[in-house]
């Protein structure tokens, strides 16, 4: 048993017009599954950007809650898709949910922009890049693990489109710290 909901199914078949009804029919848009998700994190894992925008303009549907193992947003599992909606869904989350959710770190530390290079989605990070080049400077400084940056780890796993990008914002990076002294 995965403990999801009616809702959590039909958002996972992206069924909207059953979203709505369940959700007028008093549907909790804030309970967890199994795996402690709620029906927007399952959204952002498996639903197209329209099923997500529909979440997203329902009452209690916060797309700051935490949830799964790693007690991640729904920035960060959109993050970690494998498809080409992810930078779709990723602006609409990004854009509902204010400029504080980019540079929220889950309990590995990690932000959406990093969890975006650790799956290797360069179209996400130049998303990023073009519209929240301040966000990726800080990004970029950010430092996890053992001192590294998103740049070491793009670097590290030989992921050249994502390495150009930082790279290319590095040198931005330096003279935003130049500044900053």
């Amino acid at each position: 048993m995965t403990g999801n909901t009616p809702l959590m199914l039909a958002v996972k078949d992206n069924k909207t017009p059953l979203i709505d009804r369940l959700v007028e029919l008093g549907s909790d848009v804030c309970a967890r599954n199994n795996d402690n998700y709620n029906v927007l994190h399952v959204a952002s894992m498996y639903s197209r950007e329209d099923v997500v925008k529909a979440l997203l303009n329902k009452k209690g549907v916060d797309p700051y809650a935490t949830g799964g193992s790693r007690q991640q947003t729904a920035a960060h599992l959109v993050s970690s898709r494998q498809t080409g909606t992810a930078t779709g869904i990723l602006k609409t989350i990004l854009a509902t949910a204010g400029k504080d959710i980019r540079v929220k770190a889950d309990n590995a530390q990690t932000t959406t922009g990093e969890t975006s290079t650790s799956f290797r989605q360069p179209n996400v990070m130049m998303w990023i890049e073009q519209n929240f080049s301040r966000l990726l400077v800080q990004m970029l400084m950010h430092r996890i693990g053992e001192g590294q940056t998103s740049l070491h780890i793009a670097a590290a796993e030989g992921d050249e489109s994502i390495s150009e990008i930082f790279y290319g914002v590095s040198s931005i990076a330096s003279i935003f710290l130049i500044i900053k002294r």
